[in-house]
């Protein structure tokens, strides 16, 4: 990943908004939305790849299980969302309580391939007083997306997925308390590549993130 992505990624997480993303980072929309396609990996897949240093540095979701070799940085943090099919009757509400998904069918990324996303969805479930009923597993947003448009579950999707409209797909926020995802750059602590340090130097994202070490 070269560091204009990373900056792409992030101006349409704050922005929520494909349109305006390209306009603040002065690119056209279409090639936005390709590169932030391109940028969708499995949380697992990038991990181990820093863990076994094939990868410099990986871009994932937090929190990522405990490692005394991994080193991390919040680089964005977003509100989860809720998406559901246009005719829906939640659709027309201004927000939406979790627990009103009591007994919809839900439509979750592959717990083996995100274990941390998949507990935190259902932990965010739990607190609302329901047990999720999860009746599909993919293994990509979009995909999920795909499916709610289909007119089959609901999905949780993080609010950068409500920047691009799906025809059929309504996206609605929920209702405080809002669960939330945290992205964040991940790298080996016994790395001595020049890439790592040259970009950790440069900082990229918010200057108030804080780093962990371990």
């Amino acid at each position: 990943m070269e560091l204009r992505h990373l900056r792409h990624f992030i101006a349409v997480a704050e922005e929520l908004h494909f349109g305006r993303a390209a306009q603040r980072l002065h690119i056209v929309q279409p090639a936005l939305s390709k590169q932030i396609s391109l940028l969708e990996v499995s949380n697992r897949a990038a991990i181990d790849g820093v863990t076994t240093e094939h990868l410099d540095i990986a871009f994932v979701r937090l929190p990522v299980e405990d490692d005394l070799h991994l080193c991390r940085v919040t680089v964005s943090e977003e509100p989860v969302m809720l998406a559901l099919r246009a005719g829906h009757e939640l659709a027309e509400q201004a927000e939406v309580e979790l627990r009103s998904l009591a007994k919809e069918s839900l439509v979750m990324i592959f717990r083996a391939q995100e274990p941390a996303l998949y507990n935190h969805d259902v932990a965010w479930c739990l607190e609302a007083g329901f047990s999720p009923r999860v009746d599909y597993e993919v293994d990509r947003t979009h995909v999920a997306v795909d499916l709610v448009a289909g007119g089959l579950p609901v999905a949780l999707v993080p609010a950068c997925a409500s920047a691009m409209p799906h025809p059929g797909v309504a996206y609605l926020p929920l209702k405080e308390p809002v669960p939330r995802l945290v992205m964040g750059a991940l790298w080996h602590s016994d790395s001595g590549s020049s890439v790592v340090s040259g970009f950790l130097a440069m900082e990229p994202w918010s200057a108030e993130a804080e780093a962990i070490f371990p």
